[in-house]
């Protein structure tokens, strides 16, 4: 069973003006209701470009949730970016660069950028996929998957992305997939999609207090 919520990355916007990210009228990760079974939904919005190459580090986050730590059924696997897209530099060390996220929250994290499928029609067409895509893949629940899905032209229209979180991902705090998306939203303008993905989920983990 997962959780899934989800961030509109678009030139154009759901429910906001175009300059989400900086008029402020707009804020990321907040909750719109979507019933699939027990699962949620929450947008957020930028009309930022896709990240290309080049270092950056974000700042520190300051940690305002206290959880418990998850305790996984597995061992943390460094194979858990998918890139169609050929925008990641490095997926090997990027995927082992996430394991701060494990290590902290005893939660796997997984990326996804797919190429565009003309077959997904919807943002909930989009989502569901992600949902299918997590049971198909994954055998437990201490998994959080995000999914990015281009656009045609992907190098000029900004795509979907959403979260899945696995019922004990979800369990540290039911805000786990809104706080990673909202970093995502925060860092998609550096300029290396390795380092956009790390200070999302830096920026998550940060939030975070292990008691």
């Amino acid at each position: 069973m997962t959780v899934i919520v989800a961030v509109v990355l678009a030139t154009t916007v759901f429910n906001s003006c175009v300059s989400c990210v900086t008029c402020g009228n707009c804020v990321p990760g907040k909750n719109s209701d979507r019933n699939s079974g027990d699962r949620n939904s929450s947008y957020s919005t930028t009309s930022q470009n896709p990240p290309n190459n080049n270092n950056s580090t974000p700042p520190p986050t300051n940690s305002n949730i206290t959880a418990s730590k998850n305790t996984p059924s597995a061992e943390f696997t460094e194979n858990c970016i998918i890139d169609e897209l050929n925008w990641f530099d490095d997926v090997k060390k990027c995927g082992r660069d996430l394991k701060f996220f494990y290590d902290k929250l005893g939660v796997q994290p997984y990326v996804v950028f797919r190429k565009y499928d003309s077959s997904l029609l919807s943002d909930g067409d989009k989502q569901d996929f992600c949902e299918k895509w997590y049971d198909e893949h994954f055998n437990n629940e201490d998994t959080l998957l995000v999914m990015y899905f281009a656009e045609e032209n992907s190098e000029e229209e900004i795509g979907y992305m959403c979260a899945c979180a696995g019922r004990n991902a979800a369990a540290i705090t039911d805000t786990l997939d809104e706080l990673v998306l909202d970093g995502i939203d925060k860092y998609w303008e550096l300029a290396s999609t390795d380092d956009m993905i790390t200070s999302a989920f830096k920026y998550a983990s940060n939030k975070i207090t292990i008691r």
